[in-house]
């Protein structure tokens, strides 16, 4: 259900597919950002996804109770991620962004417009473009999302942290 603005996900079977109509990240640069208010933090959580878990290519971006935040790319070596650790509290708005630089660029993760942590990867994430494009739930149906998001953007380059400050504070 959307109220306020927002999209309600009851952490089971609750979540947003937007198909395959979006850009597919592979070796270009891209962010994704958006609002994220967890209604609980006892268990993981995914933010968004596309194919990583019950595919060999895609990438996500999830919670986990270390508390941390972790971004995974589905790689032609291997899994690669990034993580940052950042405890979230519950009933709790937050601004969180991925930026990926691109191969061999700078990749970082955001939350409320602060850069913690960063990692260079040295090969292209295997496309997943014919896999949907979900947010609130992983490949497999699990980790769904339980709380509340709000205005998830997606942009085809690799925003500089004043651009990230930037969306944040306009959106």
């Amino acid at each position: 259900t959307i109220g306020n603005g927002s999209a309600s996900l009851d952490g089971s079977s609750d979540y947003i597919n937007c198909g395959t109509g979006l850009t597919d990240i592979t070796s270009g640069a891209f962010t994704v950002a958006g609002w994220y208010k967890f209604d609980d933090v006892s268990g993981a959580a995914t933010l968004f996804n596309r194919g990583v878990g019950t595919s060999t290519s895609g990438y996500r971006l999830e919670y986990q109770t270390d508390p941390r935040i972790i971004a995974f790319g589905k790689h032609a070596s291997g899994y690669h991620y990034i993580n940052y650790d950042y405890t979230f509290v519950a009933d709790t708005w937050y601004h969180i962004a991925w930026v990926n630089g691109g191969t061999s660029s700078e990749s970082a993760l955001y939350v409320n417009g602060i850069q913690g942590a960063t990692k260079t990867w040295g090969s292209d994430i295997v496309s997943a473009s014919a896999l949907d494009f979900k947010i609130g739930v992983n490949a497999g149906g699990t980790n769904e999302f339980d709380g509340n998001i709000a205005q998830v953007g997606w942009w085809s380059t690799a925003l500089t942290q004043a651009q990230v400050q930037e969306v944040k504070e306009k959106s």
